[in-house]
């Protein structure tokens, strides 16, 4: 099934950064996902953030050295919600990376397997439950090299 996207948009400017902290400082729950260099770097690095809202999805580039104020600040935010999928690895990174602390999580893949589900992948979730195919070819992408390709953008688009 094909699902039409939001917009996507990509930050790699401070000013990209400061609009898209205060369109996402209007949200009550937020969705995250990380991409990282682990397969090819010996301690890997956040290379992706990806947060998405209802109306738009933000691939924020860590790499083109924006500086991420306020980000910090949101995760901690007790109001708004942050939404992972398998957020362990994600948490480990952020706090190592960026000495982060997040509060007020939801991890989808904790609550499938609440609820019972045999498989709690987030492909395996999406095509059970919405009946959407998600293609991870580009999930082991070293993510940390640019330029990044659209259909690399349009997976992490996809992986939030």
């Amino acid at each position: 099934m094909l699902v039409p996207l939001p917009p996507h948009h990509l930050i790699t400017t401070q000013t990209d950064w400061q609009d898209c902290l205060a369109a996402l400082k209007q949200e009550p729950r937020i969705a995250i996902d990380l991409e990282a260099n682990s397969m090819y770097a010996y301690r890997e690095r956040v290379c992706l953030i990806q947060i998405s809202i209802p109306s738009q999805d933000y691939i924020i580039d860590p790499v083109a050295k924006v500086d991420l104020s306020g980000l910090g600040e949101l995760l901690a935010d007790t109001a708004v919600e942050k939404v992972f999928h398998a957020a362990e690895y994600d948490l480990i990174l952020l706090k190592r990376e960026y000495e982060w602390e997040l509060n007020n999580l939801f991890d989808t893949m904790w609550a499938a397997r609440i609820l019972g589900y045999k498989q709690y992948g987030l492909a395996s979730l999406l095509k059970k439950i919405f009946d959407l195919k998600l293609d991870k070819q580009y999930q082991k992408s070293n993510w940390c090299r640019r330029p990044l390709s659209p259909a690399q953008l349009t997976y992490a688009q996809l992986d939030t």
